[in-house]
C-alpha cells in the first residue's frame, strides 16, 4: 500500500475541522501523550513511535536536531521513501534564515511593511515545496513524508487566528491537488504537531477509515508500517 503523509506544522484541530478537504473521511485530535509540543521533538516521536529512542529534546535547536543513524523510523520500512523537509531528518534551511526570522520578529511588533514581506517570503517557501511535493506524488515512491511550515510560521508572525484562515484554504487546495493525482490504493494522512502558538491541538485525518479515534502521536508508527507492508 502506498502512503503519503502531509505534516502540516501548527495546523490547529479547532480550525482544520472547518475544511472538508482537510477533514477527509476520518479525523480526530491527536493525543500528544503529555509531551512538550516542540516541532522536532514531536515529529521525531511520530517517525520513531517512541519519544525515548531518538534522543531529541524539546529544547534542542530545530535547525540542528537529527534522529541518529541506527534508529529505525517509519521510512526505513519503505522500499522507496521520499522525505521532504522533515524536522529531525532534513528540515528546510530557509525556516531559520536570519533575514526571515528578523521579519517575523518585526511583524509581531506591528510593523506592517515587515509583516507583508514576511508573508510573501513564507508563501514563496510554501509554493516551492508545493511544486516539489506534486512532482513526488506523480512518481513511484511508496512512502512520501512532506512537512509544510506555512501555518506555524504565519501563526508566530501574524498572531491572528482569523488572518490564518486564508492559509488553511491554501493547504486545503493542496490536499485536493494531491487527491487528483493519487489512486484508490494510496492512503493519504494529514497530521500536525500542535495548534497555533504551540497549543496542544494537534490534528489528524485520513482519506480512508483506519479506525483511529484520538490516536496517540506514538500510534502512527505501527499503523503506517502495517500499511506499507500490506499488499494491494
Amino acid at each position: 500500500m502506498r502512503v503519503i503523509v502531509l505534516c502540516f506544522d501548527g495546523m490547529d484541530y479547532r480550525f482544520a475541522i472547518k475544511f472538508r478537504s482537510l477533514r477527509q473521511e476520518e479525523y480526530s485530535r491527536i493525543d500528544l501523550c503529555g509531551l512538550v509540543p516542540s516541532t522536532s521533538y514531536i515529529f521525531a516521536t511520530f517517525l520513531c513511535g517512541d519519544s525515548k529512542v531518538h534522543g531529541i529534546k524539546p529544547t534542542d535547536n530545530q535547525k540542528l536536531a537529527r534522529i541518529p543513524k541506527g534508529v529505525k523510523t517509519i521510512y526505513h520500512y519503505a522500499k522507496k521513501p521520499c522525505v521532504l523537509s522533515m524536522p529531525s531528518v532534513n528540515p528546510h534551511p530557509l525556516y531559520w534564515d536570519q533575514r526571515i526570522v528578523s521579519l517575523m520578529i518585526a511583524s509581531r511588533t506591528g510593523n506592517v511593511k515587515a509583516r507583508e514581506e514576511y508573508v510573501r517570503e513564507t508563501l514563496k517557501i510554501f509554493n516551492g515545496q508545493r511544486r516539489i511535493l506534486l512532482e513526488a506524488v506523480k512518481s513511484d515512491y511508496d512512502l512520501i513524508l512532506a512537512h509544510f511550515n506555512l501555518i506555524d510560521a504565519l501563526s508566530h508572525g501574524l498572531r491572528d487566528d482569523r488572518a490564518l484562515m486564508k492559509y488553511y484554504v491554501l493547504l486545503s487546495k493542496l490536499v485536493d491537488e494531491v487527491k487528483r493525482i493519487i489512486d484508490e490504493n494510496t492512503v493519504l494522512i494529514i497530521i500536525s504537531d500542535h495548534g497555533h502558538e504551540h497549543k496542544p491541538y494537534a490534528f489528524y485525518s485520513c482519506n480512508k477509515r483506519l479506525g483511529l479515534r484520538n490516536p496517540k502521536i506514538t500510534d502512527f508508527y505501527k499503523v503506517i508500517v502495517d500499511l506499507l507492508q500490506e499488499k494491494k
